[in-house]
């Protein structure tokens, strides 16, 4: 019996998470289940892959960590030293309960609960269990001028006509359905590249030429290509 599909449009993602909920947004029973995957492309191919039987178990998980060698105090003193811990089973309970559990040694409670700000960046996937614990908001792009002002900023020697076209063009990349729309981050990566090329003003040769600076999927950088590269460049050198 088919408990839950999912399905969409673009690129492949190189992941697809199933949160253990049927059609209707219930809890899908536990039990060995089987997923199928097929993909429709534009030319005509339709691969179907079907995985391994896996178990879909409710049960939490008990985590023990162990650490080689010891953790050790960086000046030796034992205080305000910290440990980070890349395991998002921890900030469920931290989120949660305000509680750290840590194996043989007890729980620890927050006496004051945090302020917690959780950021993804889209870097990764948030899992949904983590979500229902937060307040989401959205940070919107820079306006045009903010996001100029940024790259002059943060980028050494870059000509101002050049902040304003690489703004500009950015600003269009973000217009055009991209998979994964370039930040701001990639608007300084991108004037750095120019920069190192002793570039002074956008221009298609070169805006190809690191086009890998601000753009970072295969998929992405065709559609630029397909919607025409150089119509974006004159749309952004005349901004």
């Amino acid at each position: 019996v088919s408990q839950r599909a999912m399905g969409g449009t673009g690129a492949v993602p190189e992941r697809v998470v199933w949160d253990g909920l049927n059609n209707q947004g219930s809890a899908a029973p536990e039990g060995a289940y089987v997923a199928e995957v097929s993909v429709d492309y534009l030319k005509g191919n339709q691969p179907r892959e079907r995985t391994a039987t896996f178990l879909l178990d409710r049960t939490a998980p008990r985590v023990s960590l162990a650490l080689t060698p010891q953790p050790f105090s960086p000046d030796n003193d034992g205080v305000d030293d910290e440990l980070a811990l890349q395991i998002e089973v921890f900030l469920l309970e931290v989120l949660s309960d305000w509680t750290i559990t840590v194996p043989e040694l007890g729980s620890y409670r927050a006496a004051d609960p945090p302020v917690v700000i959780v950021t993804s960046n889209r870097t990764r996937d948030v899992h949904d269990a983590l979500k229902r614990r937060c307040l989401y908001h959205w940070v919107e792009h820079p306006d045009f001028e903010r996001e100029v002002d940024i790259i002059s900023l943060r980028t050494n020697g870059v000509a101002p006509a050049l902040a304003r076209q690489v703004a500009a063009a950015v600003a269009r990349f973000r217009d055009i359905g991209l998979y994964k729309p370039p930040g701001v981050a990639e608007s300084i990566d991108w004037s750095l590249a120019l920069v190192r090329l002793g570039v002074d003003a956008l221009e298609a040769d070169t805006a190809e030429l690191t086009l890998g600076a601000v753009l970072k999927y295969r998929e992405d950088q065709g559609r630029v290509q397909d919607y025409g590269l150089d119509r974006i460049i004159a749309e952004a050198v005349t901004r």
